[in-house]
């Protein structure tokens, strides 16, 4: 026999297997065990003895040992645990008692007491349990139900159920729960055994009801596709549970139209009936119906059925005729097809008339073939002379008189106009009734005096007078800033040597019998606007000072139809200072003087055209009214040949303060459509730092805004010993932002190689190339700028001459140079500034200018 401690444990051991915490009660029958059932053998290997074996004979209980065979460790069946008795002696196994002690089997299942049998191995211990229950002990119940329709069955329960059925559908569908038998034990509250439906799929949805006793609930609809039912009984009465159908269902389910009308889901769960024809109402239980539609005096009406789609017919009494529908229909808005007839006396008809002379007709019919009216028409070559259609009257006649057919005379032709001397004309055969035309044209150089077109009249003859082609000049187009004058045609005198031959001696005179003019030329006939008579003269000027015009002042319409000389157009004046006082250098205006702004990145990301979005970066230089020079260095990334994008990119022009929102009016605000840097720029050292940026905004001229004349000629050494270098500073001093104007200054040009041994003294080894120049502050000249912090244009004057007045148009001012590059330190007078040398560039900066 084993230990008491062995049984113990293994007692525990089985415990904790079945999930078993309460203390058991066991039952206990001696019977007397003679021998091993089954053919069990005494197996004494590593076992405490062969009466271990004896106690794994093949009985069960609720709390389970499993024995297994010491040999092979086979399952050989169930023991419980021997007690011992007070001599220390186990008590036998015992039967257990089978399913009787399982209230929902419906058949028991004692099993066999074999080794592998259903009852001990799987614990089938009932063969067949109530509905609604299931499991070997038919203690389970509940799950999860996905199905269209079908049922929960409860019959009856023990005491301490618990049960949950979730049922699930389509998710377009409701369900519907009806209970068809409940019996459960009533309470007031349901507060002990009861049916708890939530709408949803858990214990969280909220409650529909709880139901209990043996009433039965009212159908069940769910809100959503799923049903949450709990059913719990307590530990006291035990009924015959409940049995409930569920469905799934819709608004549509059971049809709610009438009429064969059919039904609709909409979105919100509801419905809507879609009617048949003559149906209304929510579920088609209207029937659309008319009023009894009006008798005709002297008629009758066939038909009594009003409602819709019904048809009623009208007829008249003897000798009256109907007007009007003979036959109705009931419509859908309740209304019939056409107002009810009427019974008119007939009325009599009228005899078809004879045909005209030269012509014939056309009966019109009206409803019942009853003849209404009659259309003429006329044969070729003859026309209708009266009213072209009869009616016939109440009284059989027709209105009004027939008309005639009179013949149409011939059309006389009109004879082919003049010849036209010097053009041309096109003949156009009027069609039908309409008359012939004739356009006139003239040949090159000419011009029409006269009217274009001429029309035959009836008579033969044609309309208006005969064009004539006269030699004339077509007026040349000019633009609006030309002024045109036009002088009356006048023959020029001209005298040659032979001319002051005869008319120097009266003899001669006389000899070769020339003839002066008696009688004035004849007067000039009219020409079509835009021509002019030969020996007539324009006369051209431009319409502002600041504008030059290139061309024949004057050009004259000469015997060929061309005009003399070559055509006019106004271009800008270069290079002109309105007024230049050089004593009061700083409030001089130079007018092309360009400010370049660039897009700051922040700004632009926040407003694009906000007040801060723009940096004042460079000063640049306006050589005509689409393009301004600048530094290369201003509109490239630093260091780098990459060109910025021109939408980056604006120019300002009749700028004189630094601050925008001075004098607004004067500043005009152009957009850059390209950037054009020269294919030499070097960003290292600098070299060719010379750009152009082209204007997608023409720069209007004005006092303000004047171009500046480029170098007189490519390349060339400079002989001038100073000029005036202009710019705005980059970043405004504090307190003078509002009324700083342009910084400007006279400076002093120097040699290369005083230049570059100042810069090796300051530590600095650079080379000043054959495309730079160097220059300081004139030691006996004003300056307020600082070329090397603000950047700038240096300007130079042609001649010395009018520099003291209040501006001279004879002096023509001329681009220098571009502020390049210089020191990174304070600003000192004696200090050199490289410029890029503006004449090595003059050839590039014209080809791009075009």
């Amino acid at each position: 026999m084993p230990s008491p401690g062995v049984w113990q444990a293994s007692l525990r051991t089985a415990r904790r297997r079945l999930g078993v915490t309460a203390p058991v009660s066991l039952l206990f029958l001696a019977i007397q065990v003679s021998a091993l059932p089954y053919e069990y053998k005494f197996i004494n290997d590593n076992c405490p003895g062969a009466e271990w074996n004896i106690m794994c004979r093949g009985c069960c209980e609720y709390d389970q040992i499993r024995c297994k065979c010491p040999s092979q460790g086979e399952v050989v069946g169930y023991a419980v645990p021997c007690c011992r008795n007070e001599d220390n002696e186990c008590d036998p196994c015992i039967f257990h008692p089978g399913c009787s002690i399982f209230e929902n089997c419906k058949r028991c299942h004692n099993g066999t007491w074999g080794v592998r049998d259903d009852f001990f191995i799987k614990g089938k211990y009932c063969t067949e349990c109530r509905r609604g229950w299931s499991g070997g002990d038919c203690m389970k119940c509940g799950g999860v139900i996905n199905l269209p329709r079908g049922h929960i069955t409860l019959e009856g329960y023990p005491n301490n159920a618990h049960c949950e059925w979730t049922i699930q559908v389509s998710p377009d569908f409701n369900i519907e729960l009806r209970f068809l038998m409940l019996s459960l034990e009533f309470d007031y509250s349901c507060r002990y055994d009861y049916v708890e439906v939530r709408d949803g799929d858990s214990v969280d949805s909220r409650v529909i009801g709880r139901f209990c006793g043996n009433e039965r609930p009212a159908p069940i609809r769910s809100s959503g596709s799923s049903l949450h039912i709990l059913f719990v009984s307590d530990g006291y009465k035990s009924f015959d549970g409940f049995f409930a159908t569920f469905e799934e269902s819709s608004a549509c389910s059971s049809s709610p139209c009438l009429h064969d009308g059919t039904c609709l889901l909409d979105t919100t769960d509801s419905y809507r009936c879609a009617c048949l024809g003559g149906y209304t109402g929510r579920h088609c239980e209207n029937m659309v119906m008319c009023r009894s539609p009006l008798v005709p005096v002297h008629g009758a009406r066939e038909g009594d059925d009003l409602r819709f789609g019904a048809h009623v017919t009208f007829r008249c009494d003897p000798g009256f005729t109907l007007k009007g529908p003979r036959k109705v229909t009931c419509q859908l808005d309740g209304t019939w097809s056409a107002p009810s007839p009427q019974c008119v006396p007939e009325e009599k008809q009228c005899a078809e008339p004879g045909k005209p002379s030269n012509g014939n007709y056309l009966l019109v019919y009206g409803p019942g073939d009853v003849l209404i009216a009659v259309q003429y028409f006329c044969n070729s070559r003859y026309t209708l002379s009266g009213n072209p259609q009869q009616t016939c009257q109440p009284n059989g006649t027709w209105s009004g008189t027939q008309p005639k057919c009179v013949k149409v005379p011939e059309k006389i032709q009109c004879a082919e106009p003049g010849r036209l001397y010097n053009g041309y004309y096109i003949l156009t055969s009027g069609s039908g009734d309409a008359p012939d035309t004739v356009k006139f044209f003239c040949n090159n150089s000419y011009a029409l005096s006269g009217s274009a077109q001429r029309t035959c009249q009836p008579d033969g003859t044609w309309s208006g007078k005969q064009p004539q082609c006269v030699k004339a000049c077509r007026e040349p187009k000019v633009s609006d800033l030309v002024r045109q004058k036009v002088l009356p045609p006048a023959t020029q005198s001209r005298t040659t040597p032979v001319h002051r031959l005869y008319y120097s001696s009266s003899a001669l005179g006389k000899l070769y019998n020339v003839v002066s003019p008696t009688k004035p030329p004849p007067a000039p006939v009219e020409l079509p606007p835009g021509y002019h008579h030969l020996h007539s003269q324009l006369q051209y000027e431009c319409a502002s000072p600041f504008y030059q015009h290139t061309g024949s002042a004057r050009r004259t319409c000469l015997k060929t139809g061309k005009w003399s000389g070559r055509h006019v157009t106004c271009l800008p004046v270069c290079g002109k200072l309105p007024a230049f006082n050089e004593k009061k250098l700083s409030e001089t205006r130079w007018p092309w003087h360009v400010a370049i702004y660039r897009r700051t990145d922040e700004a632009s990301k926040i407003k694009p055209e906000s007040e801060g979005a723009w940096q004042l970066i460079c000063s640049g230089a306006l050589v005509n009214q689409r393009s301004v020079v600048v530094a290369a260095h201003c509109v490239t990334d630093l260091g780098k040949v990459h060109v910025l994008k021109a939408a980056d990119i604006k120019v300002v022009v009749g700028k004189h303060y630094r601050n925008d929102a001075k004098e607004p009016k004067s500043q005009q605000h152009l957009r850059v459509s390209a950037i054009l840097v020269h294919p030499n720029y070097d960003p290292l050292v600098l070299d060719s730092d010379m750009a152009m940026l082209k204007l997608l905004d023409k720069a209007q001229i004005n006092e303000r805004v004047l171009p500046i004349c480029l170098p007189s000629a490519q390349g060339g050494e400079i002989t001038a010993l100073q000029g005036y270098v202009m710019g705005w500073p980059i970043l405004p001093e504090p307190g003078t932002r509002d009324n700083e104007t342009t910084r400007v200054g006279t400076m002093e040009l120097a040699d290369v190689v005083l230049c570059e041994s100042q810069y090796a003294q300051n530590g600095l080894l650079v080379s000043i190339t054959d495309n730079m120049f160097c220059a300081r502050e004139h030691p006996q000249g004003f300056s307020n700028i600082c070329p090397s912090e603000t950047g700038g244009i240096a300007v130079l004057p042609s001649s010395s001459s009018g520099l003291e007045g209040q501006g001279d148009f004879r002096v023509v001012w001329r681009l220098l140079g571009l502020v390049s590059w210089g020191y990174d330190q304070a600003c000192s007078p004696s200090l050199y500034t490289v410029y890029t040398r503006a004449a090595n560039f003059k050839d590039w900066i014209e080809r791009n200018m075009k």
